[in-house]
């Protein structure tokens, strides 16, 4: 069984964390590591989750990041913290759960068929068999964004922004190393280093999309409409940065 450790941002999430569903799932899953981020939290997030890590137990840990420093530095500290457990797979979910744990199963059954996967990518398409609610602001919003991240990362992607996302030993320990040039699309910079380190055809070979069987945007969601204004900018820096570099 591969050992796995999933890193659930947090910032401001003391109405939002159901603290049964998580308590349940990692108690069950003794190969599956879970490791939460309270990104400077203002409201009783750390106190929450020092709780819930009583309760999960050995494999639960929680990092208190004094100042709240955004989703992107969030996980790359808590991928950061984990690399010396020798973990064979890294990834992050959303604290919200809006891709709920079992789908980690979903992701563990791609990683049995193929143990040379890299990265897996949840993806969110409507399909018989799945129940997958999205707005359809947000839904359109990011057809038209996966598109255009399709050609600037010269690579057929669907989904590049869902919150649900494993990474191997592999590269975990390569692309995580030094900060983030954007607050939101650090998706989309770790593909491109991805490609820096391993090469294109490695990313055509080796990412996986995982169409994921449930996904349910939740109220409450932290994405404001600046934020959706400052994507493309965003996309921009990204782009420029790295455009030489694959």
């Amino acid at each position: 069984m591969q050992k796995i450790c999933i890193v659930i941002p947090c910032f401001n999430e003391e109405h939002r964390l159901n603290l049964e569903l998580f308590e349940n799932f990692f108690k069950q899953k003794s190969f599956c590591n879970v490791c939460f981020v309270n990104d400077g939290s203002t409201d009783d997030t750390q106190r929450i989750l020092e709780k819930l890590k009583l309760k999960i137990g050995n494999n639960c840990s929680v990092i208190n990041m004094k100042q709240n420093k955004g989703k992107a530095e969030a996980v790359r500290t808590g991928v950061l913290n984990n690399i010396a457990k020798d973990f064979d797979y890294i990834g992050f979910f959303d604290a919200d759960l809006s891709t709920p744990l079992k789908q980690i199963d979903v992701f563990i059954e791609h990683i049995n068929s193929s143990l040379e996967l890299d990265i897996l990518m949840g993806t969110r398409f409507s399909h018989l068999g799945a129940t997958i609610k999205r707005s359809r602001f947000r839904h359109y919003f990011g057809r038209i964004f996966s598109t255009i991240a399709s050609l600037i990362l010269k690579l057929n992607v669907y989904d590049t922004q869902c919150g649900a996302k494993l990474y191997s030993k592999k590269c975990y320990t390569k692309i995580f190393s030094n900060t983030f040039k954007s607050k939101w699309l650090f998706d989309i910079e770790l593909l491109f280093r991805y490609m820096e380190v391993f090469g294109r055809e490695s990313a055509k070979k080796l990412i996986r999309e995982i169409p994921l069987t449930s996904w349910i945007e939740k109220k409450n969601s932290k994405l404001k409409l600046n934020d959706f204004i400052r994507i493309p900018a965003d996309l921009f820096i990204v782009w420029f940065f790295y455009r030489n570099k694959n």
